[in-house]
Formats: structure tokens, sequence, C-alpha cells
């Protein structure tokens, strides 16, 4: 539970520089906190969760529905402790997603 409430480093799947956008709302909040913080986004920062270096304990993802899981995957191969993901479109992915 700690990775969850007081993660030393967190990574932030799905950053945006455009103000409005859930990625940008999200990296200006956890600015605030001083742990570690990762950007991953293919165009800035790093491009995936297993480029950032060291120990992840929370990852933060916030992309379409239709690649968490693939992100989720990456996670898990990076051995991140604990994953949180704020996502829509869910439903349109149908009961096998």
């Amino acid at each position: 539970m700690k990775a969850f409430f007081a993660p030393r480093s967190i990574a932030l799947i799905g950053a945006s520089k455009t103000r409005g956008k859930v990625g940008y709302s999200i990296w200006q909040n956890l600015k605030r906190y001083q742990q570690k913080i990762y950007v991953v986004n293919p165009k800035f920062g790093f491009k995936t969760i297993t480029d950032v270096p060291g120990v992840i304990d929370l990852a933060v993802i916030a992309v379409p529905a239709t690649t968490v899981r693939s992100i989720v995957a990456e996670c898990v191969a990076k051995k991140v402790k604990a994953v949180i993901v704020i996502s829509s479109g869910f439903a349109e992915l149908g009961e096998k997603a």
C-alpha cells in the first residue's frame, strides 16, 4: 500500500503539454510533490515506462483505453509496484476488452 499512498517515484504515462488535457492536469498536480516524477510520452520525456531508469513505485496511466493493456504489460515487465489507470473508452471496447 505504500506504493499507492507514499510513492518515492512516479511515472506519468500519457503526460501532455496541452492545457485542458487530462495528462496535463495530472502532471501539473504531481509537480507539487517532492517525489521523483518521470514523464512518459513518445513526443517528450521517456518513450516508454521501460526506458525510465531505476525503480518505479507508482505508474499513473492516462491514455485511451485501447492502449492501456499494453502499457500495463510494460509496467509488469518493469516491475512497477502499483498502477492507477485514468482512462475512458472501455465501454466502447465491448465485453472482450
